[in-house]
């Protein structure tokens, strides 16, 4: 029986190597989230799909995926001191997770203002979000009681601009 072998170039030997190190890293990430059991975030895990999404992991260039995320995070939110109203929950709700993953990392600690500062934006429109959807419902509970109200006490002779409203 004749077994195959590869070679490898000595110059490609630290590239093979440096992969195999970088998969055991995230293996062992990936191992330690599910062994978690409390009820924080698993920025770990969070961090690892984020940067496999951008085609980056642990071991890349700060600076590209700061580029990258960052232009990201712009093209969702926009450019402006606040975030743009086309800008939906789910993308916002990434970004709160995604941007706490990444001020948790500590290669990324020169960049934690850039970081806090994109935080600072989305908890600022998650809040308003909420806020909207809390006032929202409440008009419409509100409508809701009152045409019951008008109901119940016999009410027949509701205007044209009365049903309108409902």
């Amino acid at each position: 029986m004749k077994i195959n072998t590869i070679s490898i170039p000595k110059e490609n030997e630290l590239s093979v190597n440096k992969i195999l190190i970088h998969q055991e890293k995230e293996k062992d990430l990936l191992l330690a989230n599910f062994v978690s059991s409390d009820n924080e975030p698993n920025y770990d895990l969070i961090l690892i799909k984020d940067l496999n999404f951008m085609k980056y992991n642990l071991d890349d260039d700060i600076d590209s995926i700061w580029e990258a995320l960052n232009s990201r995070l712009h093209k969702k939110f926009g450019y402006g001191e606040e975030i743009k109203k086309s800008a939906v929950s789910n993308d916002l709700n990434w970004a709160y997770e995604t941007l706490s993953a990444y001020i948790n990392w500590d290669r990324m600690k020169n960049l934690h203002q850039m970081l806090e500062f994109w935080l600072r934006k989305v908890k600022r429109q998650l809040k308003k979000s909420s806020l909207t959807s809390a006032i929202q419902y409440s008009a419409e509970e509100s409508r809701e009681e009152s045409l019951n109200e008008k109901l119940n006490t016999n009410e027949i002779a509701i205007t044209k601009e009365e049903i309108g409203k409902y």
